[in-house]
């Protein structure tokens, strides 16, 4: 064999061993990975789904008839607040004199998502004010270098409604998101973009700080008294209602109703906190009307109202309530369903239809009602006689029957037209 052969020879033996000592390299660092990957996985402890209400809280809501409120609360101790998620290291952390915790929406706990609490005194802390349904992760250590040794836990918050908050000085609050709609197949009402509560005149500066925390961007105060407690960015609304009867509260005040159903179709950009003086009456009728108009069912809607008595604000029981009263009456309107008559109540007040179809639309993930492709698409907003031109062409053109009228349109709307359809007939 020639010099040049061995050469050649001896450089792709070189080679073939050289790229075998890669592969190996490679195959090691992928297994290396892998192993990696399955200790971050089997860091991650599943706590059981976590609920932040209070026993007796929990009692109340696990009771099948919203009118045994009297059993749990009677309107005269504060037990509105929520007790917590529970965030328990201890099986985690040796015995120390203080400890850290750590939180986050990501399990990988990126700076701008956690929140470092130190100097506790416990391994158990309760971390309120969480929403529905929200996974966050935490681990806890004796100090700050530790945290990237600990255990991860992967918390769950139970889905149950009503989401009560804690906030100092604010009594009764809550944010009204959460509960089932029907207008969705699966849907529910969206958190963070309605809160009722009780008067802001009490209010702390801490209880301020969780306000912006929220993202609450209005208050509207429809209590008699003007107090404008100066929240950062927060814009005040002063749309007063006299604390009279039940029957004054449903049947009147139609501009003050329409001030408050535009501001809450605007929600989803500026966050609503609404409240009266104890949170109950003036606050529960808007509240009462806004669940109504999103499809809830009355048990939960009644359930709500009397989350009231948990409060120091009185006992708002069912049988025999204003929220009673308000059905009934809500019942003599037109419609077939709870959210249809709420609907036709409330455009009598003269809240125009496209307020009320936006206001759905931001509150309910996925909700789009039935529309005609004929229909311009301010269709909504436009006058009954301007409704009645383009239903009346539509209807000449053969474009839409009649028989398919009342699927696209309101049930006040469909009366009307049809009246004045039939009178141009004839």
């Amino acid at each position: 064999m020639k010099t040049f052969e061995i050469i050649i020879l001896i450089i792709s033996i070189f080679s073939f061993i050289t790229s075998k000592n890669l592969l190996n390299s490679d195959n090691i660092h992928s297994s290396n990975e892998k192993i990696i990957s399955l200790k971050t996985e089997s860091n991650i402890i599943k706590d059981e789904i976590s609920d932040f209400h209070t026993p007796e809280q929990l009692k109340y809501l696990k009771d099948p008839k919203p009118e045994n409120i009297n059993l749990y609360a009677h309107g005269d101790k504060d037990l509105s607040r929520p007790k917590g998620n529970k965030l328990d290291f201890s099986k985690d952390v040796a015995d120390s004199s203080s400890y850290v915790l750590q939180y986050s929406s990501s399990q990988n706990f990126e700076a701008e998502k956690s929140k470092t609490i130190k100097d506790l005194k416990s391994k158990i802390y309760y971390l309120k004010n969480l929403k529905l349904n929200e996974t966050i992760y935490y681990r806890g250590a004796v100090n700050v270098d530790e945290l990237v040794n600990s255990k991860i836990h992967k918390l769950t918050v139970s889905s149950l409604p009503p989401r009560n908050l804690d906030i100092p000085g604010l009594d009764n609050a809550r944010d009204i998101g959460g509960y089932k709609t029907s207008l969705v197949k699966g849907g529910v009402i969206k958190q963070g973009l309605y809160y009722r509560t009780a008067r802001l005149t009490d209010l702390k500066d801490a209880g301020k700080k969780i306000i912006t925390k929220l993202g609450i961007k209005r208050e509207i105060n429809v209590n008699e008294l003007n107090f404008n407690p100066n929240v950062k960015g927060m814009t005040y609304h002063y749309i007063p209602m006299a604390n009279t009867n039940d029957n004054t509260r449903f049947d009147k005040y139609n501009s003050e109703y329409k001030q408050i159903f535009k501001l809450m179709s605007e929600a989803d950009k500026y966050p609503i906190l609404l409240h009266c003086h104890a949170g109950a009456d003036r606050t529960g009728v808007m509240s009462f009307a806004l669940l109504a108009l999103l499809g809830v069912e009355y048990k939960d809607i009644a359930r709500d109202y009397a989350f009231t008595s948990f409060g120091v604000q009185g006992k708002r029981y069912v049988k025999g309530s204003q929220l009673e009263l308000w059905m009934k009456k809500l019942d003599k309107y037109e419609g077939k369903s709870l959210a249809e008559k709420c609907k036709n109540w409330l455009m009598k007040k003269g809240i125009k239809e496209n307020i009320l179809e936006r206001i759905r639309k931001i509150f309910i993930s996925g909700y789009s009602r039935k529309k005609n492709p004929y229909f311009p698409d301010n269709f909504d907003s436009l006058s009954i006689d301007e409704k009645y031109k383009i239903v009346k062409k539509l209807l000449r053109e053969n474009k839409i029957k009649l028989i398919h009228l009342k699927e696209y349109l309101s049930p006040n709307d469909y009366q009307v037209i049809m009246k004045k359809y039939i009178l141009d007939k004839n």
